[in-house]
């Protein structure tokens, strides 16, 4: 969310959830930009804090977060499919990106093309193997081309998928979440 819009739910001033905000008050991160960017549910928890309502386009349940690094975009439109309404997707093509923005949004979910070229190299590879803090997801899932059941590493978090599969991708991440959690992942069935 933008801070014009927590404003908005707050019914105050910009300049106010500055503030707030420096007061350490609501939990924000800022963007390459510079600009505010809050989660809702950082929102949702001050509002309830504070005594404000919480609208209900905000109490909904909660969706996880998927970021998708892939240069093709058919495999991106079909996941979009895939996981529309289901989901809070973000596609990347650049994988710099797309680790500054997971470092900043610790999503639930990271999918990763195996074809794209900065994820073949062993660099990429490499840091993704030695630490958690690299990649912060709950749950990564690696597209490949080929039909694998292999996972990459362990600790019940990576799974591989085949593109083909990809119509049923919110399915798989659902289980790999509720797996992970212990609990239900809140993916939408409808």
């Amino acid at each position: 969310m933008t801070a014009p819009q927590v404003a908005r739910h707050c019914n105050a001033d910009l300049k106010t959830i500055h503030n707030w905000v420096n007061a350490g008050k609501i939990g924000a991160f800022r963007t390459p930009g510079r600009h505010l960017r809050f989660r809702i549910e950082d929102v949702v928890s001050f509002l309830q804090e504070f005594g404000y309502p919480v609208p209900p386009s905000l109490s909904s349940t909660t969706y996880p977060r998927v970021v998708v690094i892939t240069q093709d975009a058919r495999t991106a439109q079909a996941i979009g499919r895939s996981l529309n309404d289901r989901a809070q997707l973000k596609i990347f093509d650049c994988s710099v990106r797309a680790l500054i923005f997971i470092g900043h949004e610790r999503p639930d979910v990271v999918v990763i093309d195996e074809e794209h070229p900065d994820v073949k190299s062993e660099t990429f590879t490499s840091r993704l193997e030695s630490a958690d803090v690299a990649l912060p997801a709950k749950v990564m899932v690696w597209l490949s081309r080929e039909r694998t059941s292999e996972t990459r590493w362990g600790r019940g978090r990576v799974a591989a998928m085949d593109v083909k599969e990809i119509p049923t991708m919110w399915l798989k991440i659902s289980e790999l979440l509720a797996a992970r959690t212990g609990r239900g992942a809140g993916l939408a069935t409808g």
